[in-house]
């Protein structure tokens, strides 16, 4: 996905100059509200929309994958939005991926992901060791790693 999520960023990029410029100015002359960047910005996402339409049953059950798949959508939506100014108001990708069947299968990848993290992290041999204890001038409570380590995943999944 990373590929046609990234040449779309790139397409919106490239052509923002051009559209601003040239097709902007025709579009205000002849008196017209529409936006030439965002009009474009948003044909492009229907692309990705089909696309994605397309590819989520085929890797739904992949759990690398999918995953691979939800994050590379959630970096493509956040530049789409803070750098392109696309509006909230249209089309998303997170529509797709809020379907039902994607969405559930969403939370269980992560409810898994996050229960093996933490299994493993409680069942190290440091779990209940401060990474810190050899620093003298460190807060007494000496946290164990797996309490800044469990925040960390906590982080993660927010």
């Amino acid at each position: 996905p990373e590929w046609y999520l990234t040449q779309v960023l790139m397409w919106i990029g490239n052509h923002a100059k051009f559209l601003d410029d040239k097709i902007q100015p025709i579009l205000d002359k002849a008196g017209s509200s529409v936006n030439a960047g965002l009009e474009f910005s948003r044909a492009l996402v229907m692309l990705i929309l089909e696309k994605l339409a397309a590819d989520i049953p085929c890797l739904l059950y992949d759990d690398a994958l999918f995953c691979h798949l939800v994050d590379e959508v959630l970096l493509f939506e956040r530049e789409l939005y803070s750098v392109h100014g696309y509006l909230s108001s249209f089309p998303s990708c997170m529509h797709i991926l809020s379907e039902e069947s994607c969405f559930q299968r969403w939370l269980t990848v992560e409810k898994k992901f996050a229960l093996q993290k933490m299994d493993s992290m409680l069942s190290s041999e440091a779990a209940w060791i401060s990474q810190y204890k050899d620093i003298t001038d460190v807060d007494e409570m000496k946290v164990p790693d797996c309490a800044e380590t469990f925040m960390t995943l906590l982080l993660v999944i927010t």
